[in-house]
């Protein structure tokens, strides 16, 4: 049997006006957003880009939605929010749509996992939302939304991370890794913690210094190492480390096999800015 989020993909490749699909064109007034969307912060700009698109092309693909249990003749969004706000600030008067009726809120995340990166915060609070609804193990949840479990797992750690500081991500000028946000679940609650999220909003924090206590490290050096007498060994060097690193998967990956890769990878970068 297929996951929800393959019938999600499947349904969505299949969009077209056509009876046997059931699309519809509805008001834009008669629709309202899912106040259990995952996606809570809608940029600007890239509102602006579609509605420009909208103008330019027409709607290329229908937004789903469900019957509005309180409201007659009324439609809540399911997947496709970006579009409705687009076209209220296109002045478009009505949207096609899909009538969807089971696994809404599945949808509602695949659409925005796939169509354009959820912030990290709002992609924890729906996937978690998700678990507790379906009553999902995080292997099973990984499965459906097309996620590795040990991604999903330190994706699920940023919740555990002070509230006030998650609200402040989703505002913030400056954008927040989800790398940077696992990292920082990890350290222990205290003053130190409080210090590096007070940096990481004011974009004042990379990961290579919060995986060193804060303190930027100085890369090693290449005089460090010993210099291969040939090109060509140098080379066949790197295509081996290449290949191996192909090879490797995030799935079976220890912590001490990511220190290592960690230390590696400072390794790569003090041979690069010495060259």
């Amino acid at each position: 049997m297929s996951s929800i989020g393959e019938r999600v993909s499947s349904l969505e490749s299949n969009f077209v006006s056509s009876n046997r699909n059931h699309s519809f064109e509805v008001d834009i007034s008669h629709l309202e957003p899912d106040p259990t969307q995952a996606r809570k912060t809608f940029p600007e700009s890239s509102i602006a880009e579609l509605a420009a698109t909208l103008k330019k092309h027409g709607q290329l693909v229908p937004v789903l939605v469900r019957p509005n249990p309180d409201a007659r003749n009324r439609w809540i969004i399911v997947a496709g929010e970006r579009r409705w706000r687009a076209a209220q600030r296109a002045e478009i008067k009505t949207l096609v749509a899909i009538k969807c009726d089971q696994a809404f809120e599945v949808a509602s995340l695949v659409e925005n996992l796939h169509r354009e990166n959820l912030n990290p915060v709002e992609e924890a609070y729906g996937i978690k939302r998700l678990i507790e609804k379906e009553r999902w193990t995080q292997r099973e949840a990984a499965k459906e939304i097309g996620k590795s479990p040990s991604d999903l797992s330190g994706l699920l750690r940023i919740i555990e991370l002070p509230e006030e500081f998650l609200s402040a991500v989703l505002t913030s000028e400056f954008p927040i890794s989800r790398n940077m946000l696992v990292e920082l679940s990890r350290l222990p609650d205290g003053p130190e913690r409080a210090a590096l999220m007070e940096r990481a909003l004011a974009g004042n924090l990379t990961i290579r210094e919060l995986r060193n206590g804060g303190h930027l490290q100085p890369s090693p050096k290449l005089s460090d190492y010993r210099k291969p007498r040939e090109h060509g060994f140098s080379a066949r060097l790197v295509d081996r480390l290449a290949i191996s690193l192909k090879t490797l998967s995030s799935d079976v990956l220890s912590e001490p096999d990511k220190e290592k890769l960690r230390t590696l990878s400072s390794l790569i970068n003090g041979l690069l800015d010495a060259s």
